[in-house]
């Protein structure tokens, strides 16, 4: 949500043109490589040696966090569940059923890319003009900075907290062996089917903290969380 905000207004419509979409990765890149690196670096500095990997961007596996498997775990299905979660993301996404070639090979390549972004690519830029040029880098002032990308993201968090919240009142239901109907209508008063960037509908962060707050149901017991964003 907050990189769908800020890449309409730092790099317009993607679909318009080439530079565009070059813009819009270069942000994007540079947005997940930031927040990486500033939530985690205070951790980072009290470690040394192999004890930092775990907290460095490019010491990473990325490509064994799309691992449907856990490890030391054997589950049977699991490659089934997955390739029908695949398929039904590329159906969604494009309308048409693609083959299942297009799906593994669609799959290769994002293996690919997680892989060998640690050693070259876009997210090596972004490394090296953040590391080089710190606040002054050019990126940073107009991913970050000038975007008020924080502002929009801490908000994104926020409203994911509140979410998360109205689907564990679900869960606590369902676990007493309710029906999920009983939550049903306070569920979608919380939760909007539309995003932050959705320029029609406004305010969802507040209006979303007051329904879950609402004392009518059930909800004073979020007041002094949620009332105010």
């Amino acid at each position: 949500m907050p990189a769908s905000i800020a890449h309409m207004v730092i790099a317009r419509p993607y679909y318009r043109d080439g530079k565009n979409r070059k813009k819009h990765r270069e942000c994007e890149v540079f947005q997940d490589y930031f927040l990486y690196e500033e939530v985690y670096r205070a951790e980072r500095q009290k470690r040394r040696g192999r004890a930092r990997d775990k907290y460095d961007f490019f010491a990473q596996d990325f490509n064994k966090w799309v691992d449907c498997i856990p490890r030391r775990t054997t589950t049977r299905n699991t490659e089934e569940w997955f390739r029908y979660f695949l398929q039904r993301g590329f159906v969604e996404t494009y309308g048409a059923f693609p083959s299942e070639e297009s799906i593994e090979n669609s799959v290769d390549n994002l293996l690919l890319v997680l892989r060998t972004c640690k050693m070259v690519g876009p997210y090596k830029k972004a490394a090296q003009d953040y590391e080089k040029h710190g606040p002054d880098s050019k990126m940073y002032r107009e991913y970050v900075l000038e975007s008020g990308y924080m502002d929009h993201y801490e908000e994104a968090v926020r409203l994911s907290a509140v979410y998360i919240t109205a689907l564990y009142e679900v869960y606590e239901v369902l676990r007493a062996g309710g029906d999920f109907a009983e939550r049903k209508q306070r569920f979608l008063t919380v939760v909007s089917a539309a995003d932050l960037s959705c320029p029609l509908q406004r305010d969802l962060l507040d209006k979303a903290c007051a329904a879950l707050s609402d004392n009518g149901d059930g909800g004073a017991r979020y007041a002094t969380v949620f009332a105010k964003a």
